[in-house]
């Protein structure tokens, strides 16, 4: 009997085993031939280059790291290069890339996969690098089994984005320098960040905001939280942007932290800029435990989350029970409040209020 068990064992660790990297690649079968324009560089700005998103794989659905067979920038270059034929009298642009992720929901009665997108064309000249549009793209589609279908999802993706670019007046576009020589910056969390559009935490600490230009707000709700989708005179937001400031309150890219192409507002403000949000969780305990079937009898959870925006580092965190403790460690009266609290998501927020007050 134990020998049969070590062998149970022993297989189930080479499956996990296998299953530590998902790799995807790209193979476009149709191309876009009209175009004036060829992809001949591709550029990796994302924070998190180690994969790009995550999928469900074996019998109880495991949440598996997803990579390219190629290198990020090579994968990208040849589906491009399929998409987009390159032609001698083509002009040679580039695609740079802030954000690229897949992910896998699972809901009651099926899987649906998700590939977002956030990037610009940009063009050298004078060895120096240009915007020339900046596009987000989310592409989704659903059914009993969609790991093996991301690589068609990203393909759609990335023709949306040309599609998107060769609809613009790009060649009179290219007034925005993408790259900048970064600046030494303290952030000033006394202050309300100067009202405007920030690429960059960096960028809002300096109060460098790359606009000042009105913009409204549209916003939808679902049981308390509100998400927000700024608006300019003359339509969407056309570059990076990471924060938005109204001189009074603060609003933060959501792209940084989950999936959402919507901003979150502050809620607190000081030497951690408290929020929440409610994202949907796409590794439910039946589906973890029982893979699609388990999900059957189970719904997919819109989970709400704090959040905290580190001004030392300009880093977002998840507000675990962990990263708590550790941030009020040092100070025994707010240990002491909270303990003595159900540690439920307004106590977090307010101990987060506490411990900002110390700062003042």
């Amino acid at each position: 009997m134990s020998r049969i068990l070590i062998f149970i064992l022993l297989i189930m660790n080479l499956s996990l085993s296998a299953q530590k990297v998902h790799k995807i690649s790209l193979t476009p079968k149709k191309s876009i031939n009209d175009t004036d324009f060829s992809i001949t560089k591709i550029i990796d700005n994302r924070v998190n280059k180690d994969n790009i998103g995550n999928v469900r794989k074996g019998m109880n659905n495991k949440n598996v790291s997803a990579s390219f067979d190629k290198s990020f920038e090579l994968e990208i270059l040849f589906a491009m290069s399929k998409i987009v034929p390159r032609k001698k009298e083509h002009t040679e642009i580039g695609m740079l890339f802030h954000n690229f992720n897949i992910t896998e929901i699972i809901t009651n009665t099926k899987e649906t996969g998700h590939c977002f997108i956030e990037m610009e064309f940009v063009q050298e000249i004078d060895s120096v690098l240009y915007s020339l549009g900046y596009f987000e793209v989310e592409v989704s589609n659903s059914g009993l089994d969609v790991t093996n279908s991301h690589g068609n999802r990203i393909v759609k993706a990335l023709k949306q984005c040309v599609d998107e670019f060769r609809e613009t007046d790009w060649r009179n576009n290219k007034s925005k320098f993408v790259f900048e020589e970064p600046k030494d910056a303290v952030f000033n969390y006394n202050e309300i960040p100067k009202k405007g559009m920030y690429q960059s935490f960096n960028k809002m600490a300096l109060n460098e905001p790359y606009s000042e230009e009105d913009l409204t707000f549209e916003t939808k709700s679902a049981k308390k939280f509100t998400h927000y989708y700024p608006k300019l005179a003359d339509g969407k937001l056309r570059r990076k942007t990471y924060f938005i400031s109204d001189g009074r309150d603060v609003y933060i890219k959501a792209s940084q932290y989950s999936y959402g192409k919507y901003f979150t507002k502050v809620l607190d403000k000081g030497r951690y800029y408290y929020f929440e949000d409610k994202v949907q969780d796409s590794n439910t305990a039946a589906a973890a435990a029982f893979g699609l079937a388990g999900a059957l009898i189970s719904s997919a959870s819109n989970t709400v989350k704090p959040y905290i925006l580190d001004t030392d580092d300009g880093k977002i965190y998840t507000l675990s029970e962990r990263k708590l403790s550790t941030l009020i460690s040092k100070h025994p009266e707010i240990i002491k409040t909270y303990r003595q609290s159900k540690r439920k998501l307004a106590d977090k927020k307010a101990a987060i209020i506490a411990l900002n007050k110390t700062f003042e």
